[in-house]
């Protein structure tokens, strides 16, 4: 809870819905900014997409796209791009963080690592909630920069070595429909990473 207080939306967050999925959403859960995943603000959308599996089982990498409006929810909900670690897998997912806690649901085909209690509440995280150019390749660099603890982007680096990364042809069209929503763009250099 001190966390979500120290957010600039924390207040407004203590006070939203406490629930798995928005009750009035609609469309597909997660991937429909009409049906976003709730979070507890910004740092918990990075823990959510740090537990998050992708339908193949693999980590996903993440960086925010900006935010659009939504017909069910109050406030604008966040856009994020989010690719499998070995680059086979594309999607976007949406995020409403004005809840007092984290979804234990996940989008159709995803799933999410169950709580380890070695590592507690604090997953590796794979991603910032800016806009990453070129994502993911230089992912690694922007966290690099921003990364605390560091640890996050010397794993991103081994995780994305080795692998090529290529939007599919799908993952190209969604960028182009929801690039034509966005309402609010989201920084390119000046928040830090969710690590």
């Amino acid at each position: 809870m001190e966390e979500l207080r120290a957010e600039p939306i924390g207040l407004l967050a203590l006070v939203g819905e406490d629930c798995d999925a928005i009750p009035q959403g609609r469309g597909q859960f997660g991937r429909s900014h009409n049906n976003p995943i709730p979070v507890n603000g910004v740092t918990g959308t990075g823990k959510y997409l740090g537990k998050l599996l992708s339908p193949r089982g693999n980590s996903v990498f993440f960086h925010k796209l900006g935010s659009v409006y939504s017909e069910t929810c109050e406030n604008p909900v966040d856009a994020y791009e989010v690719a499998d670690v070995t680059g086979s897998y594309w999607d976007i997912l949406f995020f409403d963080i004005y809840h007092p806690r984290r979804s234990n649901k996940s989008p159709l085909g995803y799933r999410l690592k169950p709580y380890d209690k070695n590592i507690g509440d604090i997953p590796p995280v794979y991603g910032v909630n800016i806009y990453c150019a070129d994502f993911p390749v230089n992912l690694r660099d922007v966290m690099e920069r921003r990364a605390n603890p560091p640890t996050c982007a010397r794993r991103l680096r081994e995780k994305i070595n080795g692998y090529e990364f290529e939007r599919t042809e799908l993952q190209q069209l969604r960028l182009a429909d929801i690039k034509n929503e966005l309402t609010f763009l989201a920084p390119p250099v000046a928040q830090e990473s969710l690590c």
